[in-house]
């Protein structure tokens, strides 16, 4: 590629950092290969990304885009997922549909296409009820995890149904699946080939993952921000503790009191944490997490064995999976209402991050590093990609 045609490509996210951060790390491997990105959000979104190396900032452009007059219902400040209650935020997928160019999707897991939508020729109408969500979809022939939770599968009819947008957001993801030139799923052949080449069946166009996009600590270097005095303070506290002996738990709201009852026994931190830099910390052993694909990602990348407590979208999908693959279990729930026992958290913790019997699961973490942590690998994917668009693109004349 060194010597080939470099493009111009505007990065589009949906508004959540789960979207975001990888669309970030994709625009900097593009970057990095000699292509210009211009990377469009919102004004308080693009300030609260990591700031850009050096190297590669005269390459990618922040395009701030104020939320249009109609975003009133949004709450004060709200412009990302993050700044809003769960039920009041849309899912839906990442595209450009610009004219006389070439569009594609970047979709978190290829697993949710394949479940969630369906085929292209009927996308989502095969779903009449939450126990439809509940089984292997038939047209997944090859063995796979089982689906998702009863609990889960109500939540999920809330995208299949009309919402405040006008439409339902089985029919936005199905649109831009029609809509675009190419699938870009963040996965690789090595760890998930079966769903990949399902994809390109089901809808009759090019799939090329980018990889696994895993970001880099390097990256996320001093740069004289309130973050890195907020990592001065969080690094002093895991210096002091022992090798493997932290988890860290990252879910946002706290309930009331919890601080209190808590005091002494580790950190509370009410701020964005620099999730990265905790997790690649040798006194962390573990990760409660919700199972979103990016946290994912991240601390498998340093092998650290997780504790998993979906709860939306696809979540429960990807929870299952990395159960099936032992890198760590998922707290029991009750089936029909999704409800857990703080004693069921805790045992879960234990097995995994301490007890003898949870073994298997810190070895298979730390083995699934080598391919979650692969730069060189995942650097090939971006190569590949870059190659598709400049071999297939639309210039306009």
């Amino acid at each position: 590629m060194a010597g080939g045609r470099k493009l111009h490509m505007v990065m589009f996210p949906w508004l959540a950092f789960g979207h975001m951060i990888p669309f970030l790390e994709l625009s900097k491997s593009l970057a990095k290969k000699g292509h210009h990105i211009s990377f469009v959000s919102t004004p308080r979104n693009i300030e609260r990304l990591p700031k850009i190396p050096q190297n590669l900032a005269p390459l990618i452009d922040f395009v701030k885009l104020p939320l249009p007059a109609g975003a009133e219902k949004l709450p004060a400040g709200a412009e990302a997922t993050s700044d809003m209650k769960y039920d009041k935020s849309l899912a839906t997928a990442d595209s450009s549909q610009t004219r006389n160019s070439t569009s594609f999707l970047l979709y978190i897991h290829p697993r949710t296409l394949s479940f969630g939508v369906g085929p292209s020729n009927s996308p989502g109408t095969h779903y009449k009820c939450p126990e439809d969500f509940t089984v292997v979809p038939k047209w997944i022939t090859f063995p796979t995890s089982p689906a998702f939770r009863l609990h889960e599968a109500k939540k999920i009819m809330m995208i299949s149904q009309e919402n405040i947008s006008g439409v339902s957001d089985f029919f936005r993801v199905a649109s831009t699946l029609k809509g675009c030139d190419v699938i870009a799923p963040r996965s690789c052949l090595e760890l998930e080939a079966d769903y990949i080449n399902l994809l390109k069946e089901m809808h009759g166009k090019p799939v090329v993952p980018v990889g696994l996009l895993p970001p880099s600590v390097e990256d996320y270097g001093d740069s004289g921000s309130d973050s890195d005095c907020s990592w001065q303070v969080i690094s002093g506290w895991l210096d002091k503790q022992g090798k493997r002996s932290v988890v860290y738990i990252a879910f946002g709201k706290l309930p009331e009191g919890f601080e209190d009852r808590t005091n002494g026994r580790g950190l509370v931190w009410r701020n964005w944490a620099p999730q990265l830099r905790i997790l690649s910390h040798e006194s962390v052993g573990g990760f409660l997490t919700h199972s979103g694909w990016s946290s994912v990602i991240e601390a498998l990348q340093f092998g650290l064995p997780l504790i998993i407590l979906p709860f939306f979208v696809d979540q429960g999908l990807i929870a299952r999976d990395l159960a099936d693959r032992r890198v760590g279990i998922e707290v029991p729930r009750d089936e029909e209402d999704g409800s857990f026992t703080r004693d069921s958290v805790a045992e879960s913790l234990r097995l995994v991050v301490v007890e003898e019997g949870g073994r298997a699961y810190r070895e298979k973490a730390k083995e699934m590093s080598t391919l979650f942590g692969d730069r060189s690998l995942h650097e090939q994917y971006v190569d590949k990609f870059a190659e598709h668009l400049t071999n297939n693109c639309n210039i306009k004349k």
